[in-house]
């Protein structure tokens, strides 16, 4: 008996640091920097998988995207 699967695409939930490094566009040392500080939390998936939420990597973009606006705002608030 043959099973036919349909293609589907899968967001994945979590990615792995060398993936979730180059999602972010920084290195992998920066990424583990972050979770260093506690930016971002590392996901332990077993004792050699160690994972990053994806939700998670987006809510610090987000963040550091309107850090950056309001930064600009005010630099252009003071040349005016």
């Amino acid at each position: 008996m043959k099973m036919i699967l349909e293609k589907t695409e899968i967001e994945p939930i979590g990615m792995r640091p060398k993936v979730a490094a180059f999602y972010l566009a920084i290195g992998v040392s920066t990424l583990w920097a972050l979770a260093k500080k506690e930016i971002l939390t590392p996901i332990k998936i077993t004792p050699g998988v160690t994972v990053f939420a994806k939700m998670e990597l987006d809510e610090l973009f987000q963040e550091k995207l309107r850090l950056a606006k309001i930064k600009q705002e005010n630099t252009e608030s003071t040349m005016e």
